[in-house]
């Protein structure tokens, strides 16, 4: 499954930067296998959610520090992108230097998630809040941040059942949200 093979890696790198010890040969076969596939990729416009899949794929190698450039490049061409492609391309583009093509891909004025693709990849509305509150974190667009963290954390403190993706990636995004603010604790350690 091409989104969980990228929130496999996602969670490896991010145990790797908290210290935790990562097997060399597990992380450069990873590396390999979402290269060669974000470089395989071609967008079909009948199967607009595939472009999530590999948007999610192009952040995890950026994270990773091994971003596909010419992959990154073919997706912001793509005409007619989901939103949360948007999002995580932008993220994607913030995380290798590159803020200015991320604002380019992005109105951060409208925070609104899609429901259409929300079956696909495990999603959920909480879960693409997360993700775009995590892209205006990294592009330090605080103003619009903050209000969505209201509501990811109003959703997250009322009675139901949450999803694995919409667990992991709510803390994920308040933790790099954290970073703007030098009083914190994630701010002190980012």
């Amino acid at each position: 499954d091409s989104w969980i093979t990228s929130y496999a890696g996602h969670f490896m790198t991010e145990a790797e930067r908290k210290g935790y010890s990562v097997p060399g040969d597990f992380r450069r076969k990873w590396i390999n296998y979402q290269s060669r596939a974000s470089r395989e990729w071609r967008y079909d416009p009948g199967f607009r959610q595939t472009a999530i899949d590999q948007a999610y794929r192009l952040f995890t190698l950026a994270l990773a520090g091994a971003p596909e450039r010419g992959a990154m490049n073919r997706l912001r061409e793509s005409a007619s992108l989901p939103a949360l492609a948007r999002w995580l391309l932008a993220a994607t583009f913030a995380t290798t230097g590159r803020t200015e093509v991320a604002g380019e891909l992005l109105d951060v004025r409208n925070t609104t998630v899609e429901k259409e693709y929300e079956g696909y990849y495990y999603g959920s509305s909480l879960r693409d809040m997360s993700v775009v509150l995590y892209t205006l974190s990294v592009l330090r667009k605080e103003e619009q941040a903050l209000p969505l963290l209201k509501n990811i954390c109003d959703e997250l403190n009322s009675p139901g059942w949450y999803s694995t993706q919409s667990v992991a990636w709510g803390p994920f995004s308040y933790m790099k949200l954290t970073q703007m603010f030098p009083g914190t604790r994630e701010g002190k350690a980012g």
